[in-house]
C-alpha cells in the first residue's frame, strides 16, 4: 500500500537514506527456499509475526516523521530478517554492517533476497558524511547515489 508522506518528511528520509553496494552478489540462489522451509517452523512464524508488527511501527513513524526511531527499528528488522535463514547474510556482510553502525547508521536493510548486493543504511544529517566516506574507503564496496521518484521509472536514449 502506498503511503502519502508529507514532502518535507519525504525529502529528509531520501536525503538520510544511504545506498551502498556491497560488491557481491546474491551467492546461494536457494535463500528464498531455506526461508520457505524454516517459515513453517513455530519459532521462526512467531518472529515472521514480530516482523509485521514492526513494520506497522516503522509505518506510523515514518507518516510522523520520527525518522531517527525509524531508522533503530530498521536495525531491529534487520536482525529478525538475519534469524529467518542462515543464508541471508555473511561473515562479509556481517563486518559491512557491523562497521556502518560504527560509522553512523542507526539501521540498515539488505535489499533483495540476501547474500549480497545492496544495503541501505539510514543515517541522520549529521553522520551522513561520515558514513559516506567510510563506504568509500572500505574494501570494495562504494556509495550509489539515488533520487526517490514519484512517477516511475524513466529512460532516455542518447542521440547520435
Amino acid at each position: 500500500h502506498s503511503i502519502k508522506i508529507p514532502n518535507e518528511i519525504l525529502l529528509e528520509f531520501e536525503n538520510n537514506l544511504i545506498l551502498c553496494y556491497t560488491n557481491s552478489d546474491h551467492g546461494n540462489k536457494n535463500i528464498h527456499d531455506d526461508q520457505k522451509l524454516n517459515s513453517k517452523k513455530q519459532d521462526t512464524k512467531k518472529l515472521i509475526k514480530k516482523n509485521v508488527l514492526l513494520v506497522y511501527q516503522m509505518r506510523k513513524l515514518l507518516l510522523k516523521g520520527n525518522l531517527k526511531n525509524f531508522g533503530e527499528l530498521l536495525n531491529d528488522a534487520w536482525q529478525l530478517k538475519k534469524s529467518f535463514s542462515s543464508l541471508i547474510s555473511n561473515k562479509y556482510l556481517n563486518e559491512i554492517y557491523d562497521n556502518a553502525l560504527k560509522n553512523g547508521a542507526l539501521g540498515g536493510k539488505l535489499l533483495g533476497a540476501g547474500g549480497g548486493g545492496y544495503f541501505l543504511f539510514y543515517t541522520n544529517n549529521s553522520k551522513r558524511n561520515e558514513l559516506i566516506s567510510w563506504i568509500d574507503g572500505f574494501k570494495n564496496i562504494s556509495y550509489t547515489p539515488f533520487k526517490f521518484d514519484q512517477h516511475g521509472m524513466a529512460s532516455w536514449k542518447v542521440r547520435t
